[in-house]
């Protein structure tokens, strides 16, 4: 009968004793926050924008030139990022810069976006006006965003790009022409008339024995070519008519003999 009793005595014991390690281990409050559902993780989409600044030819450009851009929902109720008024979102970028726009989506839905350029006064850089369209599909675990350029092209990211214009380069003075000695008119040279002068003939070709410049020269005194000897004529004209009146005497005596 003890040994019965005993048995009755030890099953309401250890139940006790469960019901005690039940609670003191997991209190009640705990119990109850894991029977309730567990919130769902916010969807997300982020927006990748990249801003570039080159020279005219082609090279990076370094500034600090801030550039402002509007992202405007196409409802009051589209979801936009932290910080936004109403369905607008303004924001700068400085410089080379890249960066993204984070946008949180509480529920699901299809929803778009417009996004542009605001340039600023006095802006000194050349560049094209873009605006893209951007249609977020925030379905499942992972939204699905798709972004185009205004030619309905489909983009990888959202990207300005903004020209400095080089000043154009001086003239150095290399590049100015200058008129070459070459090109320069050199001085007409005549030829001088040759010297009459005995002096200045005998230098230039010296002869062997001093002759007369009437017998070297070849020309008469009247500049025409030389036909004789023009000093023995008056001799030669006398002993003629002397010859000719020696004969005319002699024939006459010979006539007056007879």
């Amino acid at each position: 009968m003890k040994k019965e009793n005993a048995k009755q005595n030890i099953l309401p014991r250890m139940l006790v004793l469960a019901l005690v390690f039940l609670f003191a281990g997991f209190p009640p409050g705990v119990v109850g926050y894991a029977r309730e559902a567990l919130p769902q993780a916010t969807l997300f989409a982020a927006l990748p924008a990249v801003q570039i600044f080159a020279t005219s030819g082609g090279d990076p450009y370094q500034t600090n030139q801030q550039v402002g851009y509007a992202l405007t929902g196409d409802t009051a109720e589209t979801p936009m990022p932290a910080g936004s008024a109403g369905n607008r979102y303004d924001f700068t970028m400085a410089g080379n810069s890249t960066g993204s726009i984070v946008i949180d989506y509480p529920a699901e839905g299809t929803f778009q976006y417009t996004i542009n350029e605001e340039i600023p006064s006095g802006f000194a850089y050349e560049w094209t006006p873009t605006r893209y369209r951007i249609t977020v599909y925030a379905y499942g675990s992972t939204p699905i965003v798709i972004m185009k350029n205004d030619a309905g092209e489909k983009v990888p990211e959202l990207h300005w790009t903004y020209v400095y214009q080089l000043p154009a380069p001086s003239p150095s003075p290399s590049a100015v022409p200058s008129p070459s000695p070459s090109a320069a008119p050199s001085p007409s040279v005549s030829p001088s008339p040759p010297s009459a002068s005995p002096s200045s003939s005998a230098s230039l070709a010296p002869s062997a024995s001093p002759t007369p410049s009437s017998d070297s020269s070849g020309e008469g005194a009247d500049g025409g070519p030389k036909t004789g000897d023009e000093s023995q004529m008056g001799l030669w004209i006398i002993l003629a008519a002397a010859g000719a009146g020696i004969l005319v005497f002699g024939y006459r005596s010979a006539r007056r003999h007879e």
